[in-house]
């Protein structure tokens, strides 16, 4: 796997925008980054909100949890502590459908991320399957931290890339690479070996997030093929 530009905006230019909003992907987007990578839970009604936390307290005036809520719900909620960047409509939560518009619209590449409810990964993986469009004319990585959730997208819609989210490489990566058809790994952080022990198996690596412009060289220049950053404006590499 190889990326246009090394630079993913982490839930878009999050530093700068409320995270995982239009605003943020479009931020991201006029400071030149290619990709972006947004977080994914599904609601009460089975749609597909992105949002980090399962509190909706965490990011927004409301209450409750994703999990209990309707996406109309959660789509008016007021954002906390957001401000309307020049240019850029008042913010609220976005769904799946909002980010995939954008990306069709601009060409801008994204990485979902699902988070899925305990217990319930196959249906939740099912959902945000069926929430995408029959084509994707833009390019879409599906990833999770869930094997399961993995390998139900595998099962659903084998021909869209798959990563795996970890802290650190997970100690068999080939098996896991083969079990779930694994396009790209991302990691939390990796060092110079772990990455160099990564590349015979051809998947892309991602790192991140980080916010230092010497990091981010860094990690580039050990073999990773994309960093996540919030500040994307702040690093070049």
């Amino acid at each position: 796997m190889r990326f246009a530009g090394p630079l993913i905006a982490f839930r878009g230019a999050s530093a700068e925008a409320p995270e995982n909003t239009v605003s943020a992907l479009t931020l991201g987007w006029n400071m030149g980054c290619d990709w972006a990578m947004v977080d994914a839970r599904i609601t009460r009604d089975g749609g597909v909100a992105l949002m980090a936390e399962a509190d909706l307290a965490s990011t927004t005036t409301g209450q409750g949890t994703v999990e209990a809520t309707d996406l109309a719900a959660i789509r008016t909620l007021a954002l906390r502590g957001a401000t309307t960047e020049a240019g850029f409509e008042p913010d609220h939560p976005a769904g799946l459908g909002d980010a995939i518009q954008f990306c069709e619209d601009w060409m801008l590449g994204l990485i979902v991320a699902l988070a899925p409810r305990a217990g319930r990964e196959a249906e939740d993986a099912a959902l945000l399957l069926s929430a995408l469009p029959r084509e994707i004319p833009f390019r879409l990585i599906l990833a999770s931290r869930s094997a399961a959730v993995l390998a139900a997208f595998r099962a659903g819609r084998p021909v869209i890339e798959r990563c795996w989210i970890g802290d650190t490489p997970p100690e068999d990566p080939a098996a896991l690479q083969a079990e779930l058809g694994l396009s790209a790994l991302c990691l939390t952080s990796a060092t110079a070996a772990e990455i160099a022990a990564l590349g015979p198996l051809g998947l892309g690596i991602l790192v991140g997030p980080v916010d230092s412009a010497k990091v981010a060289r860094a990690l580039l220049d050990q073999g990773a093929h994309g960093v996540l950053t919030p500040r994307p404006d702040l690093i070049e590499p």
